[in-house]
């Protein structure tokens, strides 16, 4: 049982260039994320690796088709941060397991997208809002896409903040950024933005009816969102159906730097099968965490209701590796555990035994929120150790 800490040292030979530390298979990119002690975290990528990966995706598209065979009539939207971002000092690329993913998507989709790749290459988050937003606008879409849905919150109120300028934009067919700083992304995304007035006649039209310019109404074929929407960020998840109207949501699945674990099958949960052909598991009972002497379970001997640690194995070279995440046994598929992520372990303050965890502030703000009729978007909680006796 290990942290990335405990297996930095070995990832930075492998940074280095060095050949056969943690796999037989060179990896040829790294993952990369923050870490617990301020630097980031790279999480190493075989081919093989990433193969496993891409037919889990492929799994999960496939399973999506079955439910909606609309979600690709129009075009579609991901919003993924760039698959390559850098390079180590020994030449192997870094980046993000969302880009890749977006790039590893099957043709059939990728000929679909909404926006151009070169977007992904925009350094300056102003300029890749205006960007996205013109994109988005100029098409009508059927299926949306991106891990974290305060992204497409934010993307939302961007284009209903704008709404005035990003219309005469794309009536004119011009991305109209006036300093870029990467002026040559800007002028190959320029030639692929065409005039469109009859669209913006249409975004005209909504806004003076509605006098907001929202996903709801200028996207009437919008069929699915895809997103997380289990542990914290599930609160931003319940607000997409002010501006994106009343849709079906699918899971990502459990998903991060070090592994995608989860296969969600079902619209509107978290809920997911646990891949059990991409990785291997270990489980550790949450109850027993702090205890010395600890249980280490397989995937058959987990309980229905039952909360666990996992300790992941991967063909990257993560072995018995602590990715100190909390996810509950939610029901089986066939004998396959269904699992849910709740939360980041050890989010908890505890002074004199009282054990408050973020649920326990998400759960009472949510209720106060309820009570008062009163919006509470953004608040902090820290422990007040001088008043803690009271």
């Amino acid at each position: 049982m290990r942290d990335y800490e405990q297996l930095r040292p070995y990832c930075d030979r492998v940074i280095k260039g060095e050949q056969s530390v943690l796999t037989t298979e060179q990896p040829f990119m790294f993952n990369v994320t923050s870490g617990t002690t301020g630097k980031p975290k790279y999480i190493p990528v075989t081919k093989q690796s990433e193969k496993l990966t891409s037919e889990l995706m492929r799994q999960w598209l496939y399973r999506i088709l079955l439910t909606h065979p609309q979600f690709l009539d129009f075009a579609s939207v991901g919003i993924v941060s760039s698959a390559i971002e850098g390079y180590t000092a020994s030449g192997i690329p870094y980046g993000s397991i969302s880009g890749r993913i977006y790039e590893n998507i099957p043709a059939i989709i990728r000929s679909s997208y909404a926006i151009p790749h070169q977007v992904l290459q925009l350094k300056n988050y102003e300029e890749k809002y205006i960007a996205i937003a013109l994109f988005l606008l100029s098409r009508q879409v059927s299926f949306i896409c991106t891990p974290n849905p305060s992204t497409l919150l934010r993307i939302a109120g961007f284009i209903n903040t704008h709404k005035e300028e990003l219309i005469r934009s794309i009536y004119d067919g011009k991305i109209d950024i006036k300093s870029s700083h990467q002026p040559e992304v800007i002028s190959k995304l320029q030639k692929l933005f065409k005039p469109q007035a009859k669209r913006a006649k249409e975004l005209e039209i909504i806004v003076e009816k509605t006098n907001n310019l929202l996903p709801k109404d200028y996207w009437k074929h919008l069929n699915l969102i895809s997103c997380w929407i289990g542990g914290s960020v599930g609160t931003q998840a319940e607000k997409l159906s002010d501006v994106f109207g009343d849709l079906p949501i699918r899971d990502l699945g459990y998903l991060a730097s070090e592994a995608q674990m989860t296969l969600p099958y079902l619209d509107n949960t978290s809920s997911g099968i646990l891949a059990i052909n991409t990785n291997y598991y270990e489980f550790i009972p949450e109850e027993d965490l702090e205890t010395s002497n600890f249980p280490v379970l397989s995937a058959y001997e987990l309980e229905l209701g039952k909360r666990y640690s996992i300790l992941l194995t991967t063909t990257g070279g993560l072995y018995r590796y602590h990715i100190n995440d909390i996810v509950e046994v939610t029901g089986f598929y066939h004998q396959t555990p269904l699992l849910a992520f709740i939360r980041k372990g050890k989010d908890m303050t505890n002074i004199t035994g009282e054990k408050i965890h973020v649920n326990h502030i998400i759960l009472a703000i949510e209720k106060i929120k309820i009570h008062f009729n009163f919006p509470i978007r953004y608040y902090r909680v820290t422990p007040n150790f001088e008043k803690s006796s009271l």
